[in-house]
């Protein structure tokens, strides 16, 4: 009866680490999170991918998200909840959770803020020292107003940079510049339906080419909201989608054709 219930338990735990893995939503990134009601806590909720947020920094230093602090909404519950999942974001899972941060402040003293979260909460956050890059709970990334040429030159650092698309550096690898990001709507009149325009379909595909041969992601923002653009822009290769509507995009993953 013991031998039982202990391949029992073994079972149960198999499976559960198995859903797990199952229900990470590995594409999504959350839109604007802090607009939410819940900052941080809806996306985590579905096992998303990460989350993207516009951070001011003030006069005195302090970063904010929509008149919260950001260490409040963001890093202090991220490292709470590594701690008690054994060093990452989600339980049987060691991915980065990206924390896509755009910047509106000085670039010099919006980084200067950053830095002094770099030490207390370096437990979690993915670095690149001394040629090799550290893998942590979460891989922040910084856009904006940010001194870029300071950060891709640093030998040591906790953050990356993104660039756009269609601009890709090639010197930089994925460990300077993680993400080559595409503001789709700025670039592109689809509107999600059907099948997206072949000139158009072409000229993303080679967007999507030039960033995986630099080593970035892939980071697709501001996209139609449609089951059908997300599954389209996926196939053709995008590491990473900007989604509002987690409902629906939920209900798409689990439908969806595994590319």
């Amino acid at each position: 009866m013991r031998k039982l219930i202990t391949f029992s338990l073994l079972l149960l735990t198999l499976c559960l680490s198995i859903d797990a893995q199952i229900m990470l939503i590995d594409k999504a990134i959350s839109k604007d999170d802090h607009k939410r009601k819940e900052p941080l806590t809806e996306a985590l909720n579905v096992n998303l991918a990460g989350v993207s947020l516009k951070a001011k920094v003030g006069k005195d230093g302090s970063i904010k998200c929509d008149g919260k602090l950001f260490e409040e909404l963001y890093l202090k519950p991220l490292l709470k909840r590594a701690n008690e999942n054994n060093g990452w974001i989600y339980a049987n899972r060691p991915d980065e959770f990206i924390l896509f941060v755009d910047v509106d402040g000085d670039s010099t003293a919006a980084f200067r803020s950053f830095e002094k979260y770099f030490e207390i909460y370096s437990s979690i956050l993915s670095s690149f020292a001394e040629g090799k890059r550290n893998k942590k709970a979460i891989k922040l990334v910084l856009t904006g107003d940010i001194p870029r040429t300071k950060i891709l030159e640093a030998t040591n650092r906790y953050c990356t940079v993104d660039e756009p698309i269609q601009k890709i550096d090639s010197r930089y690898d994925g460990n300077s510049i993680s993400i080559s990001t595409l503001n789709f709507k700025k670039q592109f009149n689809w509107d999600g339906n059907q099948n997206m325009p072949n000139m158009q379909y072409h000229s993303y595909i080679s967007y999507l080419k030039n960033a995986r041969k630099a080593g970035h992601l892939s980071f697709i923002t501001n996209i139609p909201q449609t089951p059908n653009a997300w599954g389209i822009m996926l196939e053709a290769g995008a590491d990473y989608l900007e989604i509002e509507d987690f409902e629906a995009f939920i209900v798409f993953w689990k439908n969806r054709k595994l590319y």
